[in-house]
């Protein structure tokens, strides 16, 4: 049975968080469709314009990030290599269930197994994750949260649990595979709605400054910062 999360909200937005397993999570690293459905990934990344807005918000808080970058779910590490060229004198971490991908730039540290475990002893100016948190309960979200807090700023962009997500995946059916198309409206069903994700984190607005966007191809963005 999925696991509900019952959040109320009108107008485009759906009402229920829906959490199932996806297909992608559940292959080998090195099975073809597997292979394909990353690539797929970052054609999606690429449409929503995921990448480019984490390299704006890291080049927005420039002082916190020379402090280190720490990608959560950071996958083939496309997103990494893409910081690497843009901030090459940024200390960079990704953290994934993989091994380490051949692709990755040597500079970059890697750290495999499982994220919240691993992300215990890490701390750095920003944490970043990209169309990761949606796969975690709301009692993980918040043991993530509290990792949050060893970082300065915190930039995560997510699916937008919405109506319009799922009607611009159909769209995208005929060029992904059949991983990506059953995966990608599982994570659309398990993403955030404005409000949802700071409080299921615990981000304290007291001690964090929090800012939520939405896009029109159904991305849901939180950066947030501590206060001094």
């Amino acid at each position: 049975m999925p696991d509900l999360v019952l959040v109320a909200h009108s107008g485009n937005l759906t009402t229920n968080r829906t959490i199932q397993p996806e297909l992608l999570d559940e292959l080998p690293a090195t099975d073809a469709r597997a292979i394909r459905s990353r690539r797929d990934l970052n054609l999606i990344n690429l449409l929503m314009g995921n990448f480019r807005w984490q390299r704006g918000a890291i080049r927005k808080h420039a002082q916190a990030a020379v402090l280190g970058v720490v990608e959560i779910g950071a996958g083939d590490g496309t997103l990494l290599n893409q910081l690497m060229n843009s901030f090459n004198s940024v200390p960079l971490t990704g953290l994934d269930l993989i091994g380490r991908p051949g692709s990755l730039h040597r500079d970059i540290n890697w750290v495999p197994g499982d994220l919240m475990k691993s992300l215990g002893g890490l701390s750095g100016g920003v944490l970043i994750g990209n169309l990761i948190l949606h796969h975690f309960h709301p009692a993980d979200l918040e043991i993530i949260g509290r990792h949050c807090g060893r970082f300065q700023v915190v930039a995560f962009s997510e699916p937008l649990r919405s109506r319009r997500g799922h009607f611009w995946g159909w769209l995208l059916h005929p060029f992904v595979n059949d991983v990506t198309r059953h995966d990608l409206h599982k994570s659309i069903d398990a993403g955030f709605v404005p409000g949802e994700l700071p409080l299921q984190l615990g981000l304290d607005p007291e001690h964090w400054n929090i800012v939520e966007s939405g896009t029109i191809l159904g991305g849901y963005r939180l950066i947030a910062y501590q206060r001094i």
